[in-house]
This record gives structure tokens, C-alpha cells and sequence, in this order.
């Protein structure tokens, strides 16, 4: 495969979210290897920040995650986060504390037994 080489839909769906009905959209483990070398830098730029891509897990991941491992707590155990990831995970904290802070004793207590 080359670097002019275009990927299908259905390639980029298997890059970036993993083989979809247990087979590849690839002839081979190899032609998806360089297609993931060739398109990383867009599929990266698709997930959100402290994500990555299902390749990234199959072809850059030092390691597999720990059970129960969220991938922001790998990547910051491995010191792969990026600025980008730094950002996201600091604003989802403080959107998160904001909704702890409006939450009503009634509206938790209606979760519970609902949910």
C-alpha cells in the first residue's frame, strides 16, 4: 500500500473503532499495520482528547490497559498525555464538580431507585 493509496469508509471505521463483525476490513494484518501508519495522524485527530483511535490500542499502546483502566489513567501512567489531553481531562472535571454542586438530595435519590 502506498502513501497515495485511499482508504475506504469502511477501512477508516476499522481503524478507528476496531473490526467490526469479527473480520477485518483488511486482506491482512499487514496491509491494516501500514494503512494505520499512513491515516494515524487523521484518526487521531477524530476522537476526543484522552482517546485514541482502536489501531493506536492494536500498534502504539506500550502495553494493554489494566482492568477497569480508564485510557486517560493509561496514558497518564505512561506519560502519553498531550496538552490536548491535559485540557479536556481539566474541563471535564470542572464540568463535572458544576453539575455535583446543582444536583438536588430529591434528583439523586430519584436516580438511585430508577437507576
Amino acid at each position: 500500500m502506498s502513501d497515495s493509496t485511499e482508504l475506504s469508509a469502511e477501512q477508516y471505521l476499522d481503524l478507528l473503532l476496531g473490526p467490526q463483525n469479527s473480520s477485518s476490513a483488511f486482506t491482512s494484518e499487514s496491509a491494516r499495520r501500514r494503512a494505520w501508519q499512513q491515516a494515524k495522524a487523521i484518526l487521531e485527530a477524530l476522537v476526543e482528547p484522552g482517546a485514541r483511535p482502536s489501531a493506536w490500542w492494536d500498534y502504539e499502546a506500550p502495553e494493554p490497559s489494566g482492568p477497569r483502566e480508564t485510557a486517560p489513567e493509561f496514558l497518564a501512567r505512561h506519560g502519553l498525555l498531550t496538552e490536548a489531553d491535559r485540557g479536556a481531562k481539566s474541563i471535564r472535571a470542572q464540568r463535572e464538580t458544576r453539575s455535583r454542586r446543582t444536583e438536588m438530595p430529591a434528583e439523586c435519590w430519584t436516580a438511585r431507585r430508577t437507576g
